[in-house]
Parts: structure tokens; C-alpha cells; sequence
């Protein structure tokens, strides 16, 4: 009987990773320990999650800022460059819609990345 109840302390001992010698709070904060290792990970995990999103973000805006500054001063080849087109510097149908496609492209990106915030 003896012998069984020892065998099954080490059994519950080993299953819970505690050494003879290790009080109960020990073991506990052990664990506690172990725990806050974790936590502590994954809240890095988010801290840059979040820092990526912030930037996808502000770089969509970014964009969308530069593209209308081209606009704004009559600069039709750098808003085609911006938007990715054939560089002609006319601002017709095609590149009317390639801005307005871009532009809604952005918007969604970033309204996209403030969301998940």
C-alpha cells in the first residue's frame, strides 16, 4: 500500500511537472510564471500586429495624399505614375477611372486596417 501511494505521488508529481521538494505556492508560481511567459508573448504578438496595421494604414493615406496633390497641381503624368497607367499626361476616360479604381483601392485598404485596429 505504501509502495502504491508513493508510486502515484511520483506519477502526479512528474505529471505535473513538480519535484519532490517543491512546495505548493512554489509549484504555483512556477506555473503562474509559465502563464505570464505566454501572455507576455502574445502581447507582442498584437503590439505588432497593431503596429503593422497602423502602418498599412497611414501608407494608404500616404498615397491617397500624394495622388491628389499630382491632381491638385495639374501634374497628370505623376498621378498616372502614382496609379500605375501609361505615363501620357492626358487626363482622359482611362485614366479617370485607373484614379478613381486606385483611389477606392486605398480607401479600402485603409478603412480595411483601421477596422481591425
Amino acid at each position: 500500500m505504501k509502495n502504491t501511494l508513493f508510486l502515484l505521488l511520483v506519477l502526479f508529481l512528474g505529471a505535473c511537472n513538480m519535484t519532490p521538494s517543491m512546495t505548493a505556492l512554489e509549484y504555483n508560481n512556477k506555473i503562474v510564471d509559465e502563464q505570464n511567459k505566454i501572455i507576455n508573448t502574445f502581447a507582442g504578438t498584437v503590439d505588432n500586429r497593431i503596429s503593422d496595421l497602423r502602418t498599412a494604414a497611414a501608407d494608404a493615406a500616404k498615397k491617397i495624399s500624394d495622388l491628389d496633390a499630382a491632381l491638385a497641381s495639374g501634374d497628370v503624368k505623376l498621378a498616372q505614375a502614382i496609379v500605375g497607367i501609361k505615363q501620357d499626361g492626358n487626363l482622359g476616360a482611362n485614366t479617370q477611372r485607373a484614379i478613381q479604381q486606385y483611389r477606392e483601392m486605398l480607401i479600402k485598404q485603409q478603412s480595411a486596417a483601421e477596422r481591425k485596429i
